[in-house]
């Protein structure tokens, strides 16, 4: 981020972007392998949709959600709490009908 020939970014808030970049690359990564798997499992079309739906949301709110946070300085409050509880719940939801799936299965 150079303008006219100097960075508008001291380190640690080049370190922070850089950060919030891979978050960004890391959760696009989970995304795409969870998309890929999924279509593999014997699940229903409704549990398809909510588990893929839920992980979408999750990527799309932590990977505009925080680097949005740091961009307007908004830190700590009731936005930060927002953004995790509202990645975790995604996350955790499309988890939960992954995993019961393959436990259920699972040969006895």
């Amino acid at each position: 981020m150079n303008l006219f020939g100097g960075s508008l970014l001291t380190g640690s808030q080049y370190q922070t972007w850089r950060v919030l970049h891979g978050y960004g690359v890391f959760v696009a990564f989970v995304n795409f392998f969870f998309g890929y798997c999924i279509d593999r499992q014997n699940l229903n079309g409704r549990q398809k949709e909510i588990a893929s739906w839920s992980f979408l949301f999750a990527g799309i709110v932590g990977s505009f959600g925080r680097p949005g946070l740091y961009l307007l300085s908004m830190d700590g409050g009731v936005y930060s709490y927002s953004v995790s509880f509202i990645e975790t719940v995604g996350f955790v939801l499309g988890t939960f009908i992954f995993l019961y799936q393959q436990v259920k299965e699972r040969p006895a």
